[in-house]
């Protein structure tokens, strides 16, 4: 599933229009790789969490040439996995805790309204609670 197919699923289940949520969406990524990249770590409970891990300087081979290199030390993104995420992959029943906050056909439309966003909201700083 690419971005545009994730828009319109989500579309399909609360009833926003597309470029709201494309805003939304682009508006929550940017924010967790600014905060990832201030070494934060962004974590949504039962989602997972995303982490930077750094990486040292090691030495290497080039498959190439066969000859030793060194790998400059790096910065890599990480994402651990959630407790509720791996239970629904493994089809496990997921924490009562959880189980109303997992949006489903029946109550997705519950729990989203269906106005969207116009567009004096949409140029609000703090829509979205974000400083």
């Amino acid at each position: 599933m690419n971005k545009p197919e994730f828009i319109t699923e989500i579309k399909a289940k609360t009833g926003f229009k597309k470029k709201d949520i494309e805003y939304l969406l682009d508006t929550m990524l940017d924010t967790i790789m600014n905060k990832v990249k201030e070494e934060d770590k962004v974590s949504f409970i039962g989602f997972g969490a995303f982490s930077a891990m750094k990486l040292k300087e090691r030495k290497g081979i080039n498959p190439n040439t066969q000859e030793s290199i060194v790998i400059s030390s790096r910065v890599q993104a990480k994402f651990t996995v959630g407790q509720v995420f791996k239970d629904i992959l493994n089809d496990r029943e997921v924490s009562e805790r959880f189980q109303k906050k997992i949006p489903t056909e029946q109550n997705s439309k519950k729990i989203v309204q269906k106005e969207s966003l116009n567009n004096e909201q949409l140029n609000e700083p703090n829509l979205f609670n974000m400083k």
